[in-house]
């Protein structure tokens, strides 16, 4: 699982920067930030790809798988 909502907290992200990166709209990511979504791999990449691997990384946990085929 990613926790989303605690990464953009912490990283102080705003939604609109998430939407240019991630290629979703505004009402997408307020699923993510609320946890009614699952992130895919395709984003999670997008993520590590603009962030770094060692930042994404911190907020990936085993619990729960990442990837969410419905998006």
């Amino acid at each position: 699982m990613f926790k989303f909502k605690e990464f953009t907290k912490d990283l102080k992200i705003r939604q609109v920067d998430l939407q240019q990166i991630l290629h979703y709209s505004q009402a997408s990511i307020s699923k993510f930030c609320r946890g009614n979504a699952l992130l895919s791999d395709e984003k999670i990449q997008l993520l590590i790809d603009h962030y770094g691997k060692d930042v994404v990384d911190k907020y990936i946990t085993d619990d729960v798988p990442v990837t969410n085929t419905k998006n």
